[in-house]
């Protein structure tokens, strides 16, 4: 009760004040509009607005700030951690750099949230449509290239980021997305204290690589780490570094010691892929391919699995060149003893004969005069 005395006396009501006008005890609802106005003339002169009131703000309002709050950390998890399986990690050197990234000033402007945007709605489309990769190219890469002024270290490691965790978890994107990268390293204007594009991307590569034995062993079965082996080969077959063919190797092997059935899969893949690559460090190959010759010897493999073995050590022993198939249709032309052709009519009396009846139009006069007419015309009945 005080607290309503308060708020009373605070907006210039007493403990005495009547109700609203119409709402009276007893009064009839349909008289409200003629009460209110017939007393605000009386109570004209008597209230007056309070400067001290509380500022009215609409429901609609606080919805809109949750949103904007849900916005810009949404954009701050982009540069202050990337979740991977449950897992964050943060670049020491960035946080050095920029300071405590909560404060306002360090935030991007809006045209540089724009620019993710167009980013992140550039790799859904590519990732549901691949063939619409060169049609896009160009207008995201201006985007990347002008649309950026300010806070360019934090837009560039986002940049970074979004790429290469589409491309590792999304199979679809993931030839693009080398693509993409590629692409960037040449045509990427943007430069930052921190290094450039693919300086940028070589250090994500290590960050993933040094984390691969706890990949091995995550709950998701090892699908995150071989989406990254076939990230890593992708790059590592277009020579971006020569880093790459190590940290390749190292994650085959992480995948053979842990070898499922998808995690062995993946390894062939990535050697019928790389596999010339990974020529240029052939005892480092050498090791590879052993391992994987014990699985053949060992009973525990299956049988498609020791096959798969067995065509990819073919195929290095051939110089990575496609063994071609042999064909199994003879050559009669090949020998001298070529095989007479008999006419008898014996073979061809063997198919069916089907009578499908007359056709009908003999009956029909309109269509034997006309048939008769272009007979005479073509000069075949005189």
């Amino acid at each position: 009760m005080e607290g309503k005395e308060e708020y009373g006396k605070e907006h210039g009501m007493g403990r005495g004040a009547e109700p609203l006008s119409g709402f009276k005890g007893g009064g009839d609802v349909s008289n409200h509009c003629f009460n209110q106005l017939s007393d605000s003339t009386s109570n004209s002169e008597k209230k007056s607005l309070n400067p001290f009131a509380p500022t009215f703000v609409p429901r609609f309002m606080s919805t809109m700030s949750i949103a904007a709050t849900t916005t810009t950390a949404n954009n701050e998890q982009c540069y202050s951690g990337n979740q991977v399986n449950g897992d964050s990690w943060s670049d020491p050197g960035l946080d050095q750099a920029n300071g405590d990234l909560s404060d306002g000033s360090k935030r991007s402007e809006a045209d540089d949230y724009v620019a993710l945007n167009e980013l992140k709605e550039f790799i859904d489309l590519i990732s549901s449509q691949p063939a619409q990769y060169e049609a896009q190219l160009s207008y995201i890469t201006d985007v990347l290239n002008h649309w950026i002024d300010e806070d360019e270290e934090i837009i560039l490691y986002c940049v970074v980021n979004t790429i290469v965790d589409q491309a590792i978890v999304d199979p679809n994107f993931r030839y693009n997305g080398v693509r993409f990268c590629i692409h960037l390293i040449a045509n990427l204007q943007l430069r930052i204290s921190s290094g450039s594009f693919k300086e940028l991307l070589l250090q994500r590569c290590q960050r993933e690589h040094s984390r691969r034995e706890h990949l091995a062993v995550h709950s998701d079965r090892g699908a995150y780490l071989r989406g990254l082996t076939l990230f890593i080969g992708e790059l590592a077959s277009r020579s971006i570094d020569n880093t790459l063919i190590t940290q390749l190797a190292d994650l085959i092997t992480t995948l053979m010691e842990h070898p499922t059935t998808e995690n062995l899969k993946c390894c062939i893949m990535v050697l019928k892929m790389c596999g010339t690559t990974l020529e240029e460090n052939t005892p480092m190959l050498n090791k590879i391919v052993e391992r994987l010759q014990k699985f053949v010897d060992s009973d525990q493999t299956s049988a498609s699995i020791k096959e798969m073995i067995k065509n990819v050590i073919d195929l290095r022993n051939n110089g990575w060149k496609t063994i071609p198939v042999a064909s199994f249709i003879p050559n009669p032309y090949a020998s001298g003893d070529v095989a007479e052709i008999n006419y008898d009519n014996n073979q061809f009396e063997s198919y069916p004969y089907y009578d499908f009846g007359p056709c009908g139009d003999e009956q029909d006069a309109d269509v034997c005069e006309a048939f008769d007419e272009f007979l005479r015309a073509s000069g075949q009945l005189q």
